[in-house]
């Protein structure tokens, strides 16, 4: 089966099969811009004492979106007050 494509249509599949190959030889040479910080990855847990009261902590810090950014997710629990009636405060990052 021989098929033919018009000229202009053949130029626009050649550009955008070029345009993908250089995009995958960008990202495969990319250095990791996050290397110095990925000694972070993970679940962290500690104590926290403060204005609130003593509290647990739970941090998480995981890669997103193929490695290109971190995420954060913190976890505080601290004794029920007014104002945080359930003590438990979560926030991401």
């Amino acid at each position: 089966m021989n098929v033919r494509l018009p000229l202009p249509m053949a130029i626009i599949v050649l550009a955008a099969f070029a345009s993908g190959l250089a995009a995958m030889q960008v990202s495969a040479s990319k250095p990791d811009d996050l290397a110095r910080i990925n000694f972070l990855v993970g679940d962290w847990r500690g104590i926290s004492a403060g204005e609130p009261g003593n509290g647990a902590v739970e941090r998480k810090y995981e890669p997103v979106l193929n490695g290109r950014f971190i995420r954060v997710t913190n976890r505080s629990v601290y004794p029920s007050q007014e104002k945080n009636k359930t003590g438990v405060w979560v926030e991401l990052g």
